[in-house]
């Protein structure tokens, strides 16, 4: 079952990468959906897609694959 999520929510999820989304945005949304709405679940969405965005854009360890 799917409810609409509150624009709050939804814009938070739209912050993360496409690559992100792609693989783990159906399971994401699940998890937002299945708990209660609030400004601290908003908060901890913002920060993980900055992190995600960080991800992208660092050079990370020499010789360690990336999967």
């Amino acid at each position: 079952m799917s409810r609409r999520l509150p624009l709050p929510q939804r814009l938070a999820l739209a912050l993360y990468p496409p690559g992100f989304r792609g693989r783990y945005g159906e399971e994401l949304r699940w998890l937002v959906e299945d708990s209660v709405p609030s400004l601290g679940m908003v908060w901890d969405l913002t920060h993980g897609a900055a992190r995600a965005w960080l991800r992208l854009h660092s050079p990370g360890i020499p010789g360690k694959r990336h999967r």
